[in-house]
């Protein structure tokens, strides 16, 4: 279930892909961030081929380890 913020928040940006797309990497550093602060000690992510948004995630995060090369090749520019 989604929380009602989230839908209400959505409704305002729809029709603007890219604030979808910003609103969506808060969303999950924000959930992210919260887990992490609250115990959790691994967070899977599913990229379903569309890595971008989980790279600006665990950038968002600051826990991306910059010495050792993703576990796959990037396809979308996620320098953004």
């Amino acid at each position: 279930m989604v929380a009602q913020e989230i839908l209400d928040k959505l409704e305002t940006l729809k029709g603007n892909d890219e604030k979808v797309r910003e609103y969506g990497v808060e969303v999950g550093i924000n959930q992210s961030r919260d887990l992490l602060n609250r115990g959790c000690r691994f967070i899977h992510f599913y990229t379903m081929n569309l890595e971008a948004s989980v790279i600006k995630i665990i950038k968002g995060l600051g826990i991306l380890n910059k010495q050792r090369d993703l576990p796959f090749k990037p396809v979308a520019d996620a320098s953004k």
